[in-house]
């Protein structure tokens, strides 16, 4: 991950992401930019949607998410993917760590 010298945003900039653990301590949240679920073109849920300062996010609707129906992968499918508590629990907005 690339972080601009600079302290501010500017427009298109991206907005790096992190969670705060337990211990206090920031982690990556897997890319390692705000992100936000979109469809593609086949209407399943696309989350390479990076969110940029200044721009924006033009919302195409609903989309889809497919569950298992092997239960081990269904409750792991509930707790993490389909859960929002990713894209808003303890997720701290920087420029930079």
């Amino acid at each position: 991950m690339q972080f601009l010298s600079d302290t501010s945003y500017d427009r298109n900039d991206s907005i790096a992401a992190y969670l705060r653990t337990d211990s206090g301590s920031l982690i990556s949240n897997g890319p390692g930019y705000f992100q936000l679920p979109r469809a593609d073109e086949t209407g399943y849920c696309n989350d390479h949607n990076y969110v940029t300062f200044e721009n924006d996010v033009v919302d195409k609707g609903s989309c889809a998410r497919e569950l298992s129906s092997e239960s081990q992968l269904f409750v792991s499918q509930c707790e993490h993917q389909f859960s929002v508590a990713r894209y808003i629990t303890a997720l701290r907005i920087s420029k930079s760590v």
